[in-house]
C-alpha cells in the first residue's frame, strides 16, 4: 500500500509539473526553429543576408535557452543546442554564399575592363548597328 499511495504522489507531481506550475523552455525552442530557418535560408543565395541575421538570433536565443535549461535540470537543453548549432551553420554558410558572390561580381568587372573584352564588345556593337540600321 505504501508504494501505491507513493504512485499516487508522483502522480500528482507529474499531474502539478503538466498542468503548468513548470515554465517550459520556449528560447530553446525558439531557438531551434530560428535556427533552421537561417540554416535553410542560407542555401538559397538571395536570402543569404536574412540567413546571417536569422543566425545570430538563434544562437542569442540558444545561449537564453541554454542557460533557462540549466537552472531547470537540463529542461530542453538539447533543443537550445541544436539551435546554437543550426544558427551557426546559417551565419557560416550565409557569410561564404555572400563571400563567394562578392569575389565572382569582383571578377566578372575585372574581366569586363579587360582591353580585348572592351574591343570585342565594341566589335559586336558594331556588327550590331550594321545589322539593324534603324536601331530596331
Amino acid at each position: 500500500m505504501a508504494s501505491t499511495s507513493r504512485d499516487v504522489q508522483d502522480n500528482q507531481v507529474v499531474q502539478t509539473r503538466n498542468s503548468g506550475d513548470v515554465d517550459g523552455n520556449g528560447m530553446a525552442i525558439a531557438s531551434l526553429v530560428v535556427g533552421m530557418l537561417a540554416a535553410t535560408m542560407a542555401f538559397l543565395v538571395l536570402s543569404s543576408p536574412g540567413a546571417i541575421l536569422f543566425g545570430l538570433i538563434a544562437i542569442g536565443l540558444g545561449i537564453a535557452g541554454l542557460g533557462k535549461a540549466n537552472r531547470f535540470g537540463g529542461l530542453h537543453k538539447g533543443l537550445a543546442i541544436s539551435g546554437i548549432v543550426s544558427g551557426l551553420l546559417g551565419l557560416v554558410v550565409g557569410g561564404a554564399v555572400i563571400a563567394g558572390l562578392v569575389a565572382l561580381g569582383n571578377e566578372a568587372q575585372d574581366r569586363l575592363q579587360d582591353p580585348a573584352v572592351q574591343d570585342r564588345l565594341q566589335d559586336v556593337q558594331s556588327e550590331v548597328e550594321e545589322a539593324v540600321p534603324d536601331g530596331r
